[in-house]
C-alpha cells in the first residue's frame, strides 16, 4: 500500500480541494445575494404601483392645454415641383469627313429634324485637294491629247 507520508500528502490535497470548493461557493452566494438585493430594489422603484410619493398625497394637478379654432382657407391648386428632364431618345453623331468646324447651328437640348443643318466644316482643304487633282487630270489629258491628237476632256474646271 503506501507509506505514511504518501497518505498524509493525499489527505492534504483533498482538504485543499474542499477548501477551494468552499471558497467558491461562498463567493457565489455573496454575488447571488447582491444581485437579488439589486433586483428587489429595482422592482420596488420601477414597479407600476410605486409612484415615489406617499400613499395619502393627492395626485398632481393636470396642466391646462389651450386649443384654438383652425384657420379655414382656400389653397391654390397650382403646385410647383423640382425635377429633371431627360431626352426620350439620343443620337450619336460621327463625322464622315474630317475638318475644322466653322459653324454649329443648334444648341444643346434643341429639337432637330431630319435634314436640318447642324454643322459646317471648313471647305478650304477640300478645295485645295480638288484643285490639285484637277491639275493632275488635266495634265494627263493634255499628255494623252498630244499623243493621240484628239481632246479627251471637253470641259474645263470652273475657277
Amino acid at each position: 500500500m503506501g507509506t505514511g507520508t504518501e497518505l498524509a500528502s493525499d489527505e492534504r490535497a483533498e482538504s485543499n480541494g474542499q477548501r477551494t470548493k468552499g471558497r467558491a461557493s461562498v463567493k457565489l452566494r455573496i454575488v447571488a445575494g447582491i444581485a437579488g438585493i439589486t433586483l428587489v430594489g429595482a422592482w420596488a422603484k420601477y414597479s407600476p404601483g410605486a409612484s415615489g410619493s406617499c400613499a395619502g398625497a393627492p395626485p398632481a394637478a393636470l396642466r391646462q392645454v389651450m386649443a384654438s379654432k383652425p384657420l379655414v382657407q382656400d389653397l391654390g391648386t397650382r403646385l410647383g415641383f423640382l425635377g429633371q428632364f431627360s431626352a426620350v431618345s439620343q443620337v450619336e453623331l460621327r463625322a464622315q469627313v474630317g475638318g475644322t468646324l466653322t459653324g454649329i447651328f443648334f444648341k444643346d437640348g434643341d429639337i432637330v429634324r431630319k435634314g436640318d443643318l447642324l454643322f459646317t466644316v471648313d471647305s478650304r482643304p477640300y478645295e485645295i485637294t480638288l484643285a490639285e487633282h484637277w491639275d493632275i487630270l488635266q495634265g494627263e489629258a493634255t499628255r494623252d491629247e498630244s499623243q493621240s491628237g484628239s481632246p479627251m476632256f471637253g470641259a474645263t474646271f470652273p475657277a
